[in-house]
């Protein structure tokens, strides 16, 4: 087993975030790293967008009802933009898989190892 070092400077405001907490370290490359901010940018617009067509979806039913034909096309909407995100969802899990959790080595104690 191998042992790694890894030191960085943080301002107090940064290093209050990280009191009492254990810290997650993710290898990435540099495209990984890209990526992780346009998944996870594209993750939150699919949920923008399920959340605005089903909600339009609600109001419609409520208000006269809907043709089945209007479901349907509103369904079909949501597919494609869900099945995308499956797959980046998967994406975001293989990168946290192979993270490693580094916690305190004793409760209170500034120093993570």
């Amino acid at each position: 087993m191998r042992e790694l070092i890894i030191r960085f400077e943080v301002s107090d405001q940064q290093a209050a975030v990280f009191a009492r907490r254990d810290v997650l370290v993710t290898p990435v490359s540099d495209f990984e790293a890209g990526q992780l901010v346009v998944v996870l940018q594209d993750l939150a617009d699919t949920c923008q967008l399920n959340w605005q067509s089903l909600s339009t979806l609600k109001q419609v039913l409520d208000s006269k009802g809907a043709e089945p034909v209007d479901i349907a096309k509103t369904l079909d909407m949501l597919m494609e933009p869900n099945r995308l995100a499956v797959g980046q969802i998967d994406y975001v899990r293989a990168l946290l898989e192979r993270s490693a959790r580094v916690g305190r080595t004793q409760e209170g104690k500034e120093t993570l190892q």
